[in-house]
């Protein structure tokens, strides 16, 4: 699956998905989940399952780099941009170096973005369905 497939299976997940942000949670669980099967298979020795695992982690990383808009916010923008940087390249080094320990800190980075973005795309769902109802009355 190359860079242009995540890309179109993000776009098509945005436009298929009311809420733009549940694509944004959809990514990050897929990226957690990369990761702990590219450590699984770190342990194990199977360097090429590692490979594949950590390739499909920094696709995901690459297109939620490319979604960033840096006139939103750019200071937040600015943030992520540079999480996001360091992930990939953190888990290049880590798959090179076969260094578990690096990448249980980009696990780590990224079930607290996971997290983050779940956890917003609540609390907006809520305020939005507190709205509608305010509405409705």
């Amino acid at each position: 699956m190359g860079v242009t497939s995540v890309a179109r299976t993000y776009q098509a997940t945005t436009a298929e998905t009311p809420d733009p942000r549940h694509a944004l949670v959809l990514l990050t669980e897929g990226l957690v989940r990369f990761l702990h099967q590219a450590r699984e298979a770190m342990h194990q020795g199977d360097y090429q399952g590692q490979c594949d695992r950590i390739v499909r982690a920094q696709r995901i990383i690459s297109t939620l780099m490319s979604s960033l808009d840096r006139d939103v916010a750019p200071e937040f923008t600015a943030g992520l941009w540079a999480l996001y940087s360091w992930m990939h390249a953190n888990l290049t080094e880590a798959s090179i170096r076969d260094d578990e320990e690096l990448l249980g800190k980009v696990i780590e980075a990224a079930t607290g973005l996971h997290d983050a973005w779940r956890q917003a795309r609540q609390e907006l769902t809520a305020q939005g369905n507190a709205a509608a109802h305010c509405t409705a009355a």
